[in-house]
């Protein structure tokens, strides 16, 4: 059976977010087999379900980038983890993608927040100060 996919998208602060390069990197997360967003899609959503992006200003000069999903979500014990270089919950996962994630934000002076309900899916929302 195919699995269905949607994406919802709603960059209300687009252009203060494009000065971050984020617009950039959503574009190459979304390209072609492989990308970034298919093989995280894969792991959390494999019985299809909705990635929703959503960007808008912050508090004060900062920008917010939302990324949610309807997935399986992130066990509790997992969850304080989740950040730690080469920690992976998935078979053959290198550990490297959501540090990864951590060490960027961090180095623009930025915060990332995440939740999640087992079964019901995850919300992670960065904070960027505005350039």
């Amino acid at each position: 059976m195919k699995k269905t996919l949607a994406i919802a998208c709603s960059l209300a602060a687009a252009p203060v977010l494009a000065h971050h390069g984020v617009a950039g990197v959503g574009a190459a997360a979304l390209e072609g087999p492989g990308a970034p967003v298919e093989s995280a899609t894969s792991a959390v959503l494999p019985e299809g379900g909705t990635l929703r992006f959503d960007g808008r200003r912050g508090a004060g000069r900062t920008v917010e980038l939302s990324v949610s999903d309807t997935g399986t979500g992130i066990p509790p014990d997992a969850l304080a983890r989740i950040f730690d270089l080469y920690f992976t919950t998935r078979a053959g996962g290198t550990g490297l993608g959501l540090s990864m994630v951590y060490r960027t934000v961090h180095l623009h002076d930025g915060t990332i927040e995440v939740e999640s309900t087992p079964g019901r899916g995850a919300a992670f929302r960065v904070q960027l100060p505005q350039a």
